[in-house]
């Protein structure tokens, strides 16, 4: 993958994060970078999506039906951005990769109060199988 940010190591932070259903919740992403930064708007669409993941998870440990179905139809609607990532020639800097991790642990550990939920269980396994085949 050229972009900066391993999608295998998102991966890792998600599920680690998620088997370990963290009580404390983790800490807030980092701002986004300043408009001065020159990059191609990927990275801060990545982070979006995980933003958007996380807070879907968030939102939704009570419900864990709910919080399957709606990761779900968000990878559904939106893995073109992973996808748009694994083919961009820029990196992202270090700032979005602090934030992006920071996304993705909030999401793991929101994610495992509904680990042994089907539904997120099936959306964990999209996503691992998406990121495995963007990161070849």
């Amino acid at each position: 993958m050229r972009h900066g940010i391993a999608l295998c190591s998102l991966l890792t932070a998600l599920l680690l994060a998620a088997a370990a259903s963290a009580q404390e919740p983790a800490p807030a992403p980092a701002p986004a970078p300043t408009q001065n930064q020159a990059t191609d708007g990927v990275s801060a669409s990545v982070l979006t999506f995980f933003t958007q993941l996380a807070t879907i998870a968030q939102d939704n440990k009570s419900k864990c039906d709910a919080m399957g179905n709606l990761l779900n139809a968000h990878l559904d609607q939106h893995q073109h951005t992973l996808r748009s990532a694994a083919l961009s020639s820029t990196n992202a800097t270090a700032e979005e990769e602090v934030a992006i991790m920071a996304a993705a642990t909030q999401l793991g550990e929101a994610a495992g109060h509904c680990f042994e939920n089907q539904e997120v269980i099936r959306f964990l396994d999209r996503f691992t199988r998406l990121a495995a085949d963007l990161d070849q």
